[in-house]
Formats: C-alpha cells, sequence, structure tokens
C-alpha cells in the first residue's frame, strides 16, 4: 500500500475445529506487538476472517541456529515477553487438545493412529506428575515451530499467534525443544537463558517427552 508493505491473514470459520480462537491470536498479537517482540497490528476485521499486521522483514530460523547460545538466549527473552503478556480470552490446554481432535477426527471418520492409546496413557502420566506441582496458567504461543521466528534487520520477531491462549508456559519451552531437537545441554541452555537458573525439576518439566516425541 503505497511504500509500505502489510501481511494480511484471511481464515475460514472452519479453524475453530482446530481449537483456534481468532479473538484471542487478536489480543496475542497485540500484546506481543506492545511488548516489541511481533509486527504491529493494523486491523482486525473478524466478520472477514481478517488479521492485517505490519510486514517485518527477516529470515526464519534454520537448521543449527539452535546450536548457537545467542539465539537460544532470543528465543528466551521473547518467549518469556509472551509469558509475562496480559491474560488473553482463551485457554489452550496440551492434554485435553489432543482429546478435542480425536473427538472431531471421529466425529468425521477419520481413522485414529493405533499409537494414539499409549501416547495418551503417557501423557496422562505426565498429567499427574505436572498436578504434583501445579503452575499458574499464563499467555502462551503454543506453536514454536522455526517459521514462526524471524530474524531482521530490526529485531527478533515471534509470529502467528492462531493457537495462543492461556496454559502451561513450560509447553511452549518442551514443544520449542521438540520442534528443534534440542540436545539436554542445549536444554539447560535454554531454560537458564529462560529463568536465570537450572534447577532439576524445571528442567525436567521442560523434557516433557520421550524417545517417541512430545508428551
Amino acid at each position: 500500500v503505497g511504500s509500505e508493505a502489510f501481511f494480511l491473514r484471511l481464515s475460514d470459520s472452519d479453524t475453530a475445529l482446530l481449537g483456534i480462537d481468532r479473538v484471542a491470536e487478536y489480543e496475542a498479537a497485540l500484546a506481543a506487538a506492545d511488548a516489541g517482540v511481533g509486527p504491529e497490528v493494523i486491523a482486525h476485521l473478524p466478520e472477514h476472517g481478517c488479521l492485517i499486521t505490519r510486514w517485518v522483514p527477516g529470515e526464519p530460523l534454520a537448521e543449527g541456529d539452535m546450536e548457537q547460545e545467542s539465539i537460544l538466549a532470543d528465543v528466551a527473552r521473547v518467549v518469556s515477553t509472551i509469558h509475562a503478556g496480559p491474560n488473553l480470552p482463551a485457554s489452550f490446554d496440551a492434554f485435553r487438545i489432543v482429546e478435542q481432535y480425536r473427538r472431531v477426527s471421529e466425529e468425521r471418520g477419520v481413522a485414529i493412529p493405533a499409537a494414539f492409546g499409549p501416547a495418551h496413557a503417557h501423557a496422562e502420566r505426565i498429567e499427574a506428575a505436572f498436578a504434583v506441582a501445579p503452575m499458574a496458567p499464563r499467555p502462551c504461543h503454543n506453536d514454536l515451530l522455526a517459521d514462526n521466528f524471524l530474524r531482521g534487520p530490526h529485531g527478533f520477531w515471534l509470529v502467528d499467534y492462531e493457537y495462543s491462549g492461556m496454559g502451561d508456559p513450560f509447553f511452549d519451552l518442551g514443544n520449542f525443544s521438540v520442534n528443534h531437537d534440542l540436545t539436554p545441554d542445549e536444554d539447560a541452555i535454554l531454560l537458564e537463558a529462560y529463568e536465570g537458573e537450572v534447577r532439576p525439576a524445571r528442567l525436567a518439566r521442560l523434557a516433557q517427552r520421550d524417545g517417541q516425541g512430545l508428551l
């Protein structure tokens, strides 16, 4: 538009089947922009399924980037900023969302993979362990893929707040760890950058995974 560039997201109402709340996405994007870790929000037009933000130049994280402590420090700074933000109008429970996905899939005739049963049982054990030391829900991004982090000449950004909601901040950290194949040493570097120290109980909470992946 003129000399300026913007990003336009168009969405369909069917994305609600994935637990996506467009109001929460908008408010999370606003909070991130206000905190300086997300692009400026220009307009939200829910009647058109439309969210417009300012275009930010940058490149997504690439393979090998997470081997750099400076990158993990930037990630921890941005993610902790999101977690310190204002409450969001939606929630994201990693343990319930998979059950919701199963129900929606079955209602639409989708076959449930055999691996779901053992994975769900493993998740129940993790949930029980977490319940011993529950954490207050915080605003979370819940989709920390490499493509959602942008490094540019004017900042280090986190984009795409579709799955944002109140949840467990250590799901965000564990999600990032699994998505980027962090080693135990890299998990410790991430946690130290996030909290300023590495406590065994916190490291165990971050490593909420087994050899099969997340949970």
